[in-house]
């Protein structure tokens, strides 16, 4: 069904918009946390000191946006996701579509919360942060050891070697 016409719909008659949708109930653990974890990376940040942060704004509109997709069959139309928020959310069916899924909506967000925990203690770790360091430190002496070596292998073929030898000899 269409948004608009879902919307009318459910200014004339709340149950009967709600009852004219197919609205899942359940969804299998496996899909939940798969829908969690998709949510989840889409909304990751890392600051330019490597550190993983999250917009929660954004997340909130995507795990909203994709359980809408999920457990209904409610066609968007290519709307905007904070559009498509504003106009379930301002007339209540956002909150009465929610309910009918009973605990699901918040399986998944506890689901996501957790996935979310996990990811930025490990990411954000010191030991982390330490590797990812000296992971920098060494692409920096990667890169320029080549430059490195060349500046060294000129200046020993620079050197006079019988010099080297005629100090050698007067200090022994």
């Amino acid at each position: 069904m269409k948004l608009n016409d879902f919307l009318k719909l459910y200014e004339e008659n709340k149950e009967v918009a709600i009852e004219s949708i197919n609205v899942r109930n359940y969804l299998p653990i496996a899909e939940k946390y798969a829908l969690a974890v998709n949510v989840a990376d889409s909304c990751f940040l890392k600051d330019e000191d490597g550190i993983l942060t999250i917009n929660t704004f954004v997340k909130y509109m995507v795990f909203v946006n994709q359980f809408l997709n999920t457990y209904t069959n409610l066609d968007f139309e290519d709307a905007d996701i904070s559009d498509i928020y504003d106009k379930l959310d301002v007339c209540g069916a956002l909150e009465d579509i929610i309910k009918t899924t009973g605990n699901e909506y918040n399986e998944i967000l506890t689901l996501m919360n957790q996935y979310i925990s996990e990811k930025m203690e490990y990411e954000n770790s010191p030991s982390k942060i330490v590797a990812k360091g000296v992971a920098y430190i060494c692409d920096i002496v990667e890169e320029n050891a080549n430059g490195l070596l060349g500046l060294a292998n000129m200046a020993l073929e620079n050197i006079d070697i019988n010099k080297i030898l005629k100090v050698i000899n007067k200090v022994m």
